[in-house]
């Protein structure tokens, strides 16, 4: 009884978390007229679902794939702030970013 009351209460927390932020329709909508504006045809969009970041709780986060139409072998991703409207950047440290992350590990593989 003790164990259905605990899974009852971590799927409420759970769902009201998921529910949290903008509606993914709602984004996706708003990313489509973004692009339309800006791009005028050139993306279609291939993945759209909701990247929760646990580290800065953004419920507006979106990981999104995109797809030139023109040649479709070329693919975009990255994470979209719905409620900005803008790419979201991580902030890293220097020392942890990608770029010095891979020119660390290419000067070890090339010494």
């Amino acid at each position: 009884m003790l164990k259905g009351l605990y899974l009852a209460v971590f799927l409420l927390v759970i769902s009201t978390f998921y529910s949290c932020g903008i509606a993914t329709k709602v984004a996706k909508k708003s990313l489509m007229e973004y692009l339309e504006l800006h791009h005028k045809g050139k993306y279609e969009i291939v993945v759209f679902k909701r990247n929760f970041n646990t580290t800065s709780v953004n419920f507006n986060l979106f990981l999104v794939a995109l797809r030139l139409v023109e040649i479709k072998t070329v693919s975009i991703v990255f994470e979209w702030d719905a409620k900005l409207k803008k790419l979201h950047r991580p902030y890293y440290k220097e020392e942890n970013s990608r770029a010095y992350l891979t020119s660390k590990t290419l000067k070890r593989f090339v010494n």
